[in-house]
């Protein structure tokens, strides 16, 4: 598994994946392991990209290096404000070109994702991934990007 630590400003993001095998057909799924988490400062939650699609797909990077030399998924950690999302956290590493981490067809990424800050906020979140066709200019459709809803209570 490869892990990646990156601070920006107050917030710091922990980043690790690995591929495994896939349980779901014919469809990309973004699933968190769970639907709350419990901490003052800590978010931290396991996700999983699960390409069922028929074809593969790319995963943007952002230039935060990973131990091990690979570059992690890029992603957004966004709140509901109402009936709008708003940008919670996001990796902040500058990189002209990071590339992209393919996902092959019947693949899964597994990922471990957490965030120290100041404080984490009550609310109902949810995590935004930039994922491509082939081609790399077009981005599968709205709902292929975003994981499950999840909750954060104290």
């Amino acid at each position: 598994m490869r892990i990646l630590l990156a601070i920006i400003g107050s917030l710091i993001i922990i980043s690790g994946c690995s591929i495994l095998n896939p349980s779901s057909p014919e469809q990309l799924t973004i699933k968190v392991n769970a639907a709350s988490f419990t901490s003052p400062n800590k978010f931290s939650a396991t996700v999983t990209i699960d390409n069922n699609l028929g074809r593969q797909v790319n995963i943007l990077n952002v230039g935060c290096l990973q131990l091990g030399g690979s570059f992690m998924p890029w992603f957004i950690l966004e709140i509901s404000k109402g009936n709008q999302w708003a940008t919670f956290g996001a990796p902040a590493c500058v990189a002209i070109d990071a590339g992209f981490a393919s996902l092959p067809n019947n693949s899964q990424l597994l990922c471990i994702e957490a965030m120290y800050t100041d404080s984490v906020p009550t609310g109902i979140y949810r995590l935004r991934f930039d994922i491509r066709e082939a081609d790399l200019a077009t981005k599968l459709p709205e709902d292929k990007l975003l994981s499950n809803n999840l909750s954060i209570t104290r």
